[in-house]
């Protein structure tokens, strides 16, 4: 019975840990992409973000902004998003990048994909559905 709690209790663990995100680890940094079958009426730029309603690391949480690129071609729309910069307090904030704390050499740190990618997920939708007039319908 012990090997089998001990089993289920791994198989958890190993689920939770390599589950998806939207994130990639593209030249040291943390890039969101998604395509989207339309032509938007939107251009590259720097995107700021909202504090997330669920609180996530502290990194998270002071997400202040990031880049968005837009490419498009026959229709379709690509959007990227990279270089996600977040606020380090105390008396003069300065900006860091995200990657610095989510990323270790094996890859995205346990944290980020358990917790924090899902509500910087959001927050990027939520900046980019701003954008194109969707926000607080």
């Amino acid at each position: 019975m012990k090997k089998i709690i001990i089993a289920f209790t791994f198989l958890i663990c190993t689920n939770a840990y390599s589950q998806e995100i939207p994130f990639k680890i593209i030249d040291g940094d943390i890039e969101w992409e998604e395509l989207y079958a339309e032509d938007l009426d939107i251009e590259s730029q720097t995107i700021f973000f909202t504090a997330p309603n669920k609180k996530g690391g502290e990194y998270v949480n002071k997400c202040e902004q990031a880049d968005l690129y837009v490419y498009k071609k026959n229709g379709i729309t690509r959007l990227r998003v990279r270089n996600f910069m977040f606020i380090v307090p105390p008396t003069f904030p300065e900006l860091e990048r995200v990657a610095n704390i989510a990323i270790n050499e094996k890859g995205f740190k346990k944290h980020f994909i358990i917790r924090d990618a899902k509500i910087l997920d959001g927050m990027v939708k939520k900046s980019i559905d701003d954008l194109l007039g969707y926000g607080d319908d």
